[in-house]
């Protein structure tokens, strides 16, 4: 995301993404049921790429073993869910998907106004896939379950339990990792290398936390374009330029229009996560002003 010193020197989640998704580049080693560590989480972090959902924790456990033999079934490798070189060659073997063009998110904007955007039992206008808002009993508007919804609807992806229960965490405990970004990750969604963007953004402070998505920055003066949404913002809105019922699109020069910047937005909270989203196409977007 540029070259600015500051912005990097300030840049989290190099501490915090590096520790759970970059592995040494040697083969790991062996593991099976019962097996914790490192190489566990890579090979969840794989599964979960490959569409063999289970938990990224490090544990080896009945979860993970079902996943490893459904994806050994599926590669004709001997389905025993031990992890040995045969396997590791075939998780590794990863055929980048189709990134997630930006039109996608652009045409659920229209069911973001006010009027709709807030529901009875919920506050957005459908379940996220894979879970029920109504069981949940979610009431107010909420900044995660916005960037949640937002991109569950717009990406071919399906929340589990345990990755919803991530997203919706809220804690002042800055040596957890992951929310929102670890879910991303997980869903081969995204990078922990957050060089371009859009980005999702989530972070934690004494006196809560918000989670948003950058849409774009700007080289010359640090300046970035956010979509957020909380109970201080009537619907879903483009941060210091207006809710989407009245700015649909903030267009190219959108940076005359805001004071916002990395430093004072994000960088100035204490627990900052932060990954890139695999999301094409927003330049063309707001160059269009569609």
């Amino acid at each position: 995301m540029g070259e600015n010193p500051e912005i990097m020197d300030n840049w989290y989640i190099r501490k915090q993404s590096a520790a759970l998704f970059e592995r040494e580049r040697d083969m790991p080693s062996t593991i099976r049921k019962g097996s914790t560590g490192p190489d566990v989480e890579k090979c969840q972090v794989l599964l979960n790429k490959h569409g063999y959902i289970t938990s990224v924790d490090g544990s080896f456990g009945s979860g993970t073993e079902t996943s490893v033999k459904e994806f050994q079934s599926a590669n004709s490798l001997t389905a025993d869910g031990i992890v040995g070189s045969g396997t590791w060659a075939a998780l590794e073997e990863i055929e980048k998907a189709e990134p997630t063009n930006f039109s996608e998110v652009a045409k659920l904007f229209p069911q973001m106004f006010p009027q709709v955007y807030k529901l009875s039992g919920a506050q957005c206008p459908s379940n996220p896939p894979g879970v029920s808002l109504k069981r949940i009993g979610m009431e107010t508007t909420n900044c995660v379950l916005f960037t949640s919804w937002l991109l569950s609807a717009a990406m071919p992806v399906t929340f589990t339990k345990d990755q919803w229960s991530l997203w919706m965490v809220s804690t002042t405990d800055t040596q957890v990792p992951g929310y929102g970004p670890r879910v991303i990750m997980e869903w081969g969604a995204g990078s922990p290398q957050p060089s371009e963007g859009p980005w999702l953004v989530q972070w934690f402070t004494d006196s809560g936390g918000h989670s948003i998505i950058v849409l774009d920055e700007d080289l010359a003066t640090g300046k970035v374009l956010t979509l957020e949404a909380n109970d201080s913002i009537n619907g879903a809105g483009w941060n210091q330029i207006g809710p989407l019922r009245d700015v649909v699109n903030p267009g190219p020069n959108w940076a005359d229009k805001v004071t916002q910047t990395w430093s004072n937005r994000v960088y100035s909270k204490r627990a900052v996560h932060i990954v890139s989203l695999d999301i094409t196409g927003v330049q063309e977007w707001l160059e269009s002003g569609e």
